[in-house]
């Protein structure tokens, strides 16, 4: 099963429903480098998934203003052993 979830007029909902029933992918085909920033509200869980992306980013990646705990800590003690 997974969760399909979608919002609307500040309301969100979702439904579980089997994988085959889930729409195809849209697929994404790189067209070269990307040069951007993102600023997004500081968070925990946001904070560990921009490392991750980071990390597995091809180049240089530059992550800034990472909300600090012991999560994001560890995460980041895991990426960089």
């Amino acid at each position: 099963m997974a969760t399909l979830c979608a919002a609307a007029a500040g309301l969100v909902w979702c439904a579980a429903m089997p994988a085959a029933d889930l729409p195809d992918p849209l697929p994404i085909r790189p067209r070269g480098p990307l040069a951007a920033t993102v600023r997004p509200p500081g968070s925990r869980s946001l904070a560990n998934r921009a490392l991750l992306a980071a990390a597995l980013a091809r180049g240089t990646s530059s992550v800034r203003n990472v909300t600090r705990s012991d999560d994001t800590d560890a995460m980041r003690l895991g990426l960089e052993a």
